[in-house]
């Protein structure tokens, strides 16, 4: 999504949040970020961004990945962030 990649991933993409849920508005940039990298919480954000957003539309995706999920694969983070994946434990 360019609007994430132009506003908020040099803040967003950090070893702390990667893999977190995110829900973002993209009409006005505010975003619901989970709680935790391991935490299968993307119902429980979509909920909550649905919940403060309203009826506007909604971009989901998990922090630093370029998936949210993946049957019978492994989720791949984007390539400057493969060694922090590793250290902070890898997200399938």
């Amino acid at each position: 999504m360019w609007w994430y990649d132009k506003n908020i991933r040099h803040r967003i993409e950090t070893r702390e949040n990667l893999g977190k849920y995110m829900g973002i508005n993209p009409e006005s940039g505010e975003y619901i970020m989970g709680s935790d990298p391991d935490a299968d919480d993307n119902l429980e954000v979509s909920r909550e961004a649905r919940a403060r957003f309203g009826t506007h539309r909604l971009f989901g995706m998990r922090i630093g990945y370029t998936a949210v999920a993946a049957i019978g694969a492994t989720l791949t983070p984007y390539e400057h962030l493969q060694g922090d994946a590793q250290t902070a434990g890898e997200h399938s």
